[in-house]
């Protein structure tokens, strides 16, 4: 890092300035414990600037870190505890009733902490807690969570300028009139023909926005092991994915809502997850398979979606 400094490379010592204290947080993540340890906890911290928040999990499972998760969100009306709270319910509306612990513990208050522990103990089936720590080792681990969000949204901060330029490039290869802000991504994967699964991924500015990740089991009878059909399975998942909007469709739903650029895709409880731009990861199969469960669903003028090929196939793609 010093070095780099030196010679007037910035750029590059700071990315060992990053490499160091990620290493110092890794050791320093391996010491923690609290007491009481037969209590499961999860440890919810948040750090924000004007435009981002950054989210961090911690995963204690009897006394000793198992796991992080990270989340990244648009800052909702300039307010953390909203913006928290929102992350807060979308993380356990989306994991396995086992999974969710006994005790949570979060910076400050939340508005709905009495709903949403009678909800996740109906939930988990035995009383779920959501703490704020005032004192002790307890109140450490949620600072520590903290600087860990801190840490991260910084990182993703330096990487904001980059994605906008990177967002503009793709607005111009794919002739969309304005910048994507919601891209989802799809992609099926299995194991020598077995237990095929399709993976979503969501980018909003262009920044990985993992609590909105899914992942889908194919329900298609003609998809066993031994019988893979990447095809078939695209369909199934894009078909799936989108029935919801094609209802709305038949019940009248204004979709000028949607392509109002004024209004943040985030902001919008009804419309959050209608995304900008889908993009398939295959060639003209994959991209015609997705094609045809959109015209099933009589959204294929409404959707905007693309295929990304190997080197020696081209760049395939198509728009609504």
């Amino acid at each position: 890092m010093n070095y780099f400094s030196s010679e007037m490379q910035y750029e590059s010592a700071a990315k060992v300035r990053d490499q160091i204290v990620s290493i110092k947080l890794l050791t320093e993540s391996q010491k923690i414990s609290i007491p009481d340890s037969s209590i499961n906890r999860d440890i919810f911290g948040i750090c924000s600037n004007t435009k981002i928040s950054s989210i961090q999990i911690f995963q204690m499972r009897s006394g000793k870190l198992v796991g992080r998760i990270a989340y990244s969100q648009k800052l909702i009306d300039s307010d953390e505890i909203i913006t928290l709270q929102r992350i807060f319910e979308e993380h356990y509306s989306n994991v396995d009733n086992v999974e969710i612990p006994s005790e949570i513990h979060v910076q400050f208050e939340i508005p709905r902490k009495i709903i949403l522990e009678e909800w996740l103990s109906e939930l988990k089936k035995r009383k779920v807690k959501i703490v704020v720590p005032k004192r002790n080792k307890k109140l450490e681990t949620v600072e520590l969570v903290i600087k860990n969000a801190k840490l991260e949204l910084e990182r993703i901060s330096n990487g904001i300028e980059d994605n906008e330029y990177a967002m503009e490039d793709l607005s111009q290869i794919l002739e969309i009139n304005h910048l994507p802000k919601r891209i989802e991504g799809y992609d099926i994967s299995h194991i020598q023909g077995s237990d095929p699964v399709a993976s979503q991924v969501v980018f909003i500015d262009g920044i990985p926005s993992k609590q909105n990740y899914r992942k889908y089991k194919i329900k298609d009878k003609n998809v066993y092991s031994g019988h893979s059909d990447d095809y078939a399975s695209i369909e199934e998942v894009i078909y799936r994915r989108f029935r919801k909007w094609s209802r709305f469709k038949k019940e009248g739903g204004d979709f000028s809502l949607l392509f109002d650029r004024k209004n943040s895709s985030l902001d919008n409880e009804l419309l959050s997850d209608w995304p900008d731009l889908v993009m398939i990861d295959g060639g003209k199969g994959q991209l015609n398979a997705a094609l045809k469960a959109l015209i099933d669903l009589n959204l294929d003028q409404e959707i905007t979606i693309c295929s990304l090929a190997k080197k020696n196939e081209g760049n395939l793609f198509t728009r609504s």
